[in-house]
């Protein structure tokens, strides 16, 4: 029993030690919550792949702490929200892009995906299709309001 109480108060001050920023603070849920969100803005306007260390030291906050606070806020690994971003990215341009004139290859590579035989599996799980599916729709009627499609009709 000693040891399994032991064992407990070392994973407490563990985590303790590892929720803090980088001058040795303890960081409360709260700034974990405001890192996350300084942490969200920062990663929307990244298109290559980027490090959580680098993402957590850019907000003020450790890697633990930063990883604690998606975890907490988001339900969600910083490291997967940083790829779904990517991802999106991804499918957003291959929605855009002409068929023939780009491929699915020079898009991956601009946001930073290098494997492609990996990223075509994750991307058919999140978006339900291949990546040269997306890139074969014609892009004019992906983009159409509503309201456009009435007046077609009429």
């Amino acid at each position: 029993m000693p040891g399994a109480l032991q064992s407990q108060l070392l994973a407490a001050v563990t985590e303790l030690l590892a929720c803090s920023d980088n001058e040795g603070k303890l960081v409360t849920a709260r700034k974990r919550y405001v890192a996350c969100r300084r942490a969200l803005r920062i990663a929307e306007t990244l298109r290559q792949p980027t490090r959580v260390d680098e993402l957590a030291a850019a907000v003020g906050i450790s890697r633990r702490g930063l990883e604690l606070g998606f975890r907490e806020a988001f339900d969600i690994s910083p490291q997967r929200y940083l790829r779904r971003i990517r991802m999106n990215g991804l499918h957003r341009d291959l929605r855009r892009a002409m068929p023939g004139r780009e491929t699915i290859s020079e898009a991956a590579c601009r946001w930073g995906f290098v494997e492609l035989g990996r990223t075509a599996v994750e991307y058919r799980q999140l978006f339900g299709e291949s990546p040269s599916t997306t890139l074969a729709r014609d892009a004019r009627l992906d983009c159409r309001r509503y309201s456009d499609a009435l007046t077609l009709r009429a």
